[in-house]
């Protein structure tokens, strides 16, 4: 025996020949509207062509980002990992620009879980700053108290490191060559 739902399923999918105006019990009920975009708007690498090796943290230089700014790019940023933002399309100029190949990857769209470190460390932010509040509204003092517990928070990941740590010694060998 098939369930209601998974007939209604079916119908939407287009299994069957019933349409949902032959169905005046389904016209009642709010069904889930789904656009399927014609022209998207490519930013650069998906995702899903990123190495499973950047995820396991076991190289330095693997990055997931909302912004960047820093010097001896292309030593320090092997890889970015970014959302489709338009605030990040200019980030695959990035990608040719570099002469140590950066390589750019972009998650899909609403695929928040394709940047899970990036997520977890907003969710760490929440803990001082909750959902609704604006950035802006709290002093530099108090970005840079939460700045520094994340920094020297010990990660799982990292091996039970702390960022600040890894950072600094990642640096120190780039800066000594």
């Amino acid at each position: 025996m098939v369930c209601t739902k998974t007939l209604y399923n079916y119908i939407d999918l287009g299994f069957m020949d019933v349409k949902n105006t032959d169905l005046p019990m389904k016209l009642r009920r709010n069904t889930k509207c789904t656009r399927i975009k014609k022209h998207k708007k490519k930013l650069g690498t998906s995702i899903s062509q990123r190495s499973i090796d950047i995820d396991n943290r076991k190289e330095f230089g693997h990055w997931e980002i909302d912004t960047v700014i820093g010097e001896q790019f292309s030593q320090v940023f092997k890889s970015i990992t970014s959302d489709n933002g338009s605030e990040f399309a200019d980030l695959s100029t990035i990608e040719s620009e570099t002469e140590a190949n950066t390589k750019i990857y972009f998650t899909h769209p609403y695929s928040f879980f394709e940047k899970v470190t990036n997520e977890h460390h907003n969710g760490l932010i929440r803990r001082f700053i909750p959902k609704g509040k604006r950035i802006s509204d709290y002093s530099c003092d108090d970005i840079a108290f939460i700045e520094d517990w994340m920094n020297t928070l010990p990660r799982r990941i990292l091996k039970y490191k702390t960022p600040e740590e890894l950072f600094e010694l990642h640096l120190d060998q780039i800066y000594s060559i």
